[in-house]
């Protein structure tokens, strides 16, 4: 229980300051044991935390200020009461996590006390409280925050240089904003990175999170041309040697590129994101990269979103051909020995097989792919494709909706082993209200434990 421990700490500190007065100096509170416990708070899920923190912090500089002790908060506790605040959802918790920055950046100007000086995880912290606030308008409070950062180390007063945490939590906020120029402001740092590590300074080298950043930026606006611009920055990037671009990729830089093309509502959506896979399935890679479970999902998800518009014949045809990419991707998948880290090609006993985000992926690639007047047909399909699910332990609630939505509700019942009978208040009841996918839960717990033991629990 967070709360419980939160309180014990905090007792555990109320007695050593008892203690340690009368006399015990050898068990007197220091700064750790300070942030020990308004860390206890921030990490205790209560609704009251940061609040409660908040609290432990102001006592401990009420305090000193009292000369009751010789301890003075520093960057630890701030930051961790700032993060707290970041954490809160409470409607106050930017403006907070902002004025506990606001007071260590004044308290070194005024005392020039290092132990206070804010560090990048501080001015990350602050970030973060603005992506979780509003990601819409993230990336321009973000960067204010950095560019005052900047300033500040250019004063030579003794502020941190931003580091590329710094940088790449901003890129974060950028990705997550909805300004139409928002992917280019994220690209403009990357460049910005690239020139000061090409100038002979590593403090600012990108790296793979750097680069995964600005991909997921343009992916966010792949419908504006974002798809094509990853594209080409994937491209570019594989072109240069690891000590040009400074960095390994990683399979996620792949898979961001597959998930832009398939947001990106392009006629070939499917043949990139097709491409893509199979450059990676390629045997003569240097880098050793190979697809990873991820991979192969964002591949058939790209074909569940094919749509060119219209009923022409063209858009007949492109549906034929994204449900063709989709089964030979599953297909591939099921008999593949992938891993599940994109690392190089294992042994049988490392592959990766289809999880419960691929089936239900799959699932949905067959209801907008296969004609509705071939009913017969994709209930077939649909009935195969579930019992393997089933098989494999990996139904879910996205794998119940999609099925439910592809099906008769005749089918749908006696696949998911409802009661038949019509009349049944209960059976009736979770059939109206799992049409719209409010009731899977219900559905779910009556489901055999093999059908879904290896769905991870946080999903």
């Amino acid at each position: 229980n967070g709360r419980m421990n939160a309180q014990k700490a905090e007792s555990l500190l109320v007695e050593m300051t008892k203690r340690s007065q009368q006399g015990e100096f050898n068990i007197q509170p220091n700064v750790r044991t300070w942030s020990g416990v308004m860390s206890a708070w921030a990490a205790s899920r209560e609704k009251a935390a940061a609040i409660n923190a908040q609290r432990v912090l102001d006592n401990l500089e009420q305090l000193h200020e009292l000369g009751q002790t010789t301890v003075r908060p520093n960057c630890v506790c701030f930051t961790t009461v700032m993060s707290a605040w970041s954490t809160s959802r409470r409607p106050d918790a930017v403006s907070r996590t902002e004025q506990l920055l606001f007071r260590m950046e004044k308290r070194f100007l005024d005392t020039g006390d290092k132990d206070v000086r804010p560090n990048a995880i501080t001015y990350v912290t602050l970030i973060n409280a603005f992506i979780k606030d509003n990601p819409k308008d993230a990336g321009p409070r973000a960067q204010k925050t950095v560019n005052r950062m900047m300033r500040l180390y250019l004063q030579d007063r003794g502020f941190l240089k931003p580091s590329r945490m710094v940088f790449n939590s901003l890129i974060n906020a950028w990705s997550k904003s909805e300004d139409p120029s928002s992917a280019k402001h994220a690209e403009r740092i990357l460049e910005w990175m690239e020139r000061q590590y090409n100038d002979g300074d590593a403090y600012f080298k990108p790296d793979d999170v750097t680069f995964c950043g600005v991909l997921n930026a343009w992916a966010n606006h792949a419908k504006n041309g974002g798809a094509h611009r990853a594209q080409q920055l994937l491209d570019h990037m594989e072109h240069l040697t690891t000590q040009e671009r400074g960095f390994q990729p990683s399979i996620i830089c792949y898979n961001i590129v597959i998930k832009a093309w398939a947001r990106s509502g392009e006629p070939d959506a499917v043949q990139r994101g097709e491409q893509i896979l199979k450059r990676l399935e390629s045997n003569n890679r240097d880098d050793g990269l190979r697809p990873d479970i991820t991979t192969y999902s964002s591949v058939i998800n790209c074909c569940a979103y094919y749509n060119i518009g219209g009923n022409t014949q063209d858009d007949e045809h492109g549906k034929q051909e994204a449900f063709r990419v989709a089964m030979t991707t599953f297909h591939k998948l099921c008999n593949s020995n992938a891993t599940a880290t994109g690392s190089t090609r294992g042994g049988s006993d490392d592959g990766v097989k289809p999880n419960h985000v691929t089936y239900g992926t799959l699932l949905k690639a067959i209801n907008n792919l296969v004609s509705p007047v071939d009913r017969d047909g994709r209930e077939r399909l649909l009935r195969s494709i579930f019992k393997k699910c089933c098989q494999d332990g990996q139904v879910d609630a996205f794998v119940l909706t999609q099925l439910r939505n592809g099906c008769s509700t005749k089918t749908y019942r006696e696949l998911v082993q409802l009661p038949t009978e019509r009349t049944s208040s209960f059976s009736s009841r979770v059939d109206e209200q799992s049409r719209g996918g409010t009731r899977t839960d219900v559905i779910l717990r009556r489901l055999p434990n093999k059908w879904t033991c290896n769905v991870p629990k946080f999903n």
